[in-house]
């Protein structure tokens, strides 16, 4: 069976988050109160629907 990969955060310790690819992976902090944080990145999909 295979491994699930989890990077942690080396100031936090938590579980991090991939921004990228899994060919280039970009892992970054997924804790709010870690200095090494960053924002969820806003959807593109959502933009693109239909609005009335």
């Amino acid at each position: 069976m295979g491994r699930i990969v989890k990077e942690r955060c080396p100031h936090c310790n938590k579980v991090m988050r991939n921004d990228g690819t899994e060919a280039e992976p970009k892992w970054v902090c997924n804790n709010p109160k870690c200095i090494e944080y960053v924002a969820v990145p806003p959807k593109e999909e959502e933009a693109g629907g239909t609005k009335e």
